[in-house]
Order: C-alpha cells, then structure tokens, then sequence
C-alpha cells in the first residue's frame, strides 16, 4: 500500500532510534502496534503529510518527504490522517508542498464545513463566509469566531476535529482532495 513520511536531510526519523533509513529497504518493527508509540508512522497522502507535520513530528522545510510503501498490519488514526504500521520502506523523494497561512486557513475552513450543520454555529458560518470571500479578514473577526470554534488558533487542530466529528458521525473525509480543492497549484 502507498503511504508518505517525512526524514530529515539525514535520513533519520524523528522520534525511534532505527538509525538512517535506506530507500528500498524494508524496516519492520516488533510487538503490538500502537499510535505515537510502536510502530512506523506515515501519511496517506502527500497532502495531508504536510498538513500534519505542524502538528506531529514537525519536520519543516528542511526535511525530506517520500513516497513509501507499507505491507502488514496497519492502524489509522483520525480518520485518515495517519497511519502506523508494521512494515514500511521508502521508495521516492517527492517534492513536498508547504502551505501559506491563507491556504491553511482554507483547508481549516473547508475540513469543518463538512462536518458541521447548517446554523449550527452562526456567529462561525458568518465569519468563514467573510473571511472567504475577502470582506472582513480582521484579527477581531477571527478572535470573535474562535472563541466559538477553534479554527483560528492553530489550524491543523481544526483538520483534526473536523476529523473526530467525522468519525463520530460517520462522514468520512478524504482531506487530501479538500487541500487540493481549495488551494491553487503552483511551481514547485
């Protein structure tokens, strides 16, 4: 199955002590898997690798992102979001594409329309109608609609809300077709 994880420039992961990953080689891990805890973590899009460095591992700009494969046991998480697995070996760097604030701020927006209600947060839909449409972007406004709902404070925390009320209420959320939806391509 393809999968995507971040390095840094030299080859290690941040958190375990694997040593230097070697593209083409298979690293497996012993005993039960368990999220942020046992086991190799990836992402199941490049999209949403990105996305998430902010609040896992933060590799940053400096890292390295591949294009991997995984065969085995496997848990996800969130919805989606990450996964863990037994099995897993890098196959390609692939260029990984950082988000600017106003993108992130769209997938925020994005991600929690399609678990929220319709009038279910008024003073929140306001907000993210302006916001989108460019009348009112002011920080007020944004404090004013966090304060309702957490989207403004961190913006991968709203992706993994979004992700929480999905499961709850079994909508499921292929996120990275929201990021690609909602920001524009650019050069690499």
């Amino acid at each position: 199955m393809k999968a995507y994880k971040f390095t840094r420039p030299n080859m290690t992961s941040k958190w375990g002590n694997l040593g230097p990953w070697v593209v083409g080689e298979w690293r497996e891990v012993n005993g039960p898997l368990e999220l942020c805890d046992n086991g190799l973590h990836c992402y199941p899009s490049a999209e949403v690798a990105t996305l998430m460095d902010c609040h896992d591992a933060r590799y940053g700009r400096y890292s390295r992102l591949w294009r991997c494969e995984y065969e085995g046991e496997a848990l996800g998480e969130e919805n989606g979001l990450k996964l863990c697995v037994r099995r897993l070996r890098l196959i390609e760097k692939v260029p990984a594409r950082w988000y600017t604030a106003e993108e992130l701020v769209r997938i925020a927006i994005a991600s929690t329309a399609r678990v929220l209600f319709p009038g279910l947060i008024p003073v929140y839909e306001t907000w993210a109608a302006k916001w989108l449409s460019g009348k009112d972007r002011s920080a007020e406004a944004a404090r004013v609609a966090s304060n309702i709902y957490a989207v403004a404070d961190a913006f991968a925390y709203a992706a993994r809300a979004a992700a929480y009320a999905a499961y709850a209420v079994a909508k499921p959320i292929d996120f990275a077709a929201i990021i690609r939806d909602v920001t524009p391509r650019r050069e690499q």
